[in-house]
């Protein structure tokens, strides 16, 4: 019997010359699949061989296996949310199985994130305050602090001149993360604008966001702007 791959074509033989009987071009390619998170499911294909004939049909299918998670899409080389989803190779592709979170909140929080400080995956835990710091527990989530210990918390423990034309916002960093400085002529107003910024004293201005190097940082504003209330952002 013969199933359309370079392999287990019985009389036909075991190589691509067999297969052109069934595929005169003999032109064969490869189909990576992947998941991701990677913990979070497993994904499948069918049928199973190192390199697949031109036209061939293929089937690739996910299944959850983590808690709080639910199936997405594919992505890459193959875009559909279908699950099962079917296609036709006609050149080598790379997909990947993308799980998505479950937040059952507003904030965006997810459940997953909730559950691994034990707090509730509902409206109720991302609002809640479990370590009392000054920051709710979906304002931890996106500072990347930890919910249930005080001394986790994103603040600003520093500003001061650091030069006649710039002053020092110093900050404890979360790895990966992005921070922008912000500035308003009326606190009041909340009229809020980016600021452009340096992480070196004498570096350049630049309007990008500062990526967190999960430490102490140092930003540098211009100074011209020091009669004006700062804040920071982070995401």
């Amino acid at each position: 019997w013969y199933n359309g791959l370079r392999v287990n074509q019985g009389a036909y033989g075991n190589g691509p010359e067999a297969s052109k009987t069934y595929y005169p071009s003999g032109v064969f390619y490869d189909i990576s699949l992947y998941s991701w998170p990677t913990n979070a499911g497993d994904v499948f294909q069918w049928p199973e061989a190192s390199q697949y004939p031109t036209n061939r049909e293929m089937f690739v299918w996910a299944t959850v296996t983590r808690e709080h998670f639910e199936w997405g899409e594919w992505i890459g080389d193959l875009s559909t949310s279908n699950n099962p989803a079917n296609f036709f190779v006609t050149t080598n592709m790379v997909i990947t199985g993308l799980f998505a979170a479950i937040s059952s909140n507003t904030n965006g929080v997810p459940n997953w994130w909730l559950a691994l400080y034990g707090i509730e995956t509902n409206q109720a835990g991302a609002d809640g305050h479990a370590d009392a710091d000054g920051h709710v527990n979906w304002m931890e989530y996106y500072a990347g602090t930890i919910p249930t210990n005080s001394a986790s918390v994103f603040i600003l423990t520093e500003l001061a001149k650091a030069s006649a034309s710039r002053m020092a916002l110093s900050f404890e960093s979360v790895l990966g993360k992005s921070y922008i400085v912000e500035s308003a002529t009326n606190i009041v107003s909340g009229n809020w604008t980016s600021n452009q910024c340096s992480e070196t004293l004498g570096g350049a201005l630049i309007w990008n966001p500062v990526i967190g190097s999960n430490g102490t940082m140092i930003i540098y504003v211009e100074s011209t702007n020091a009669h004006k209330p700062f804040r920071m952002k982070v995401w």
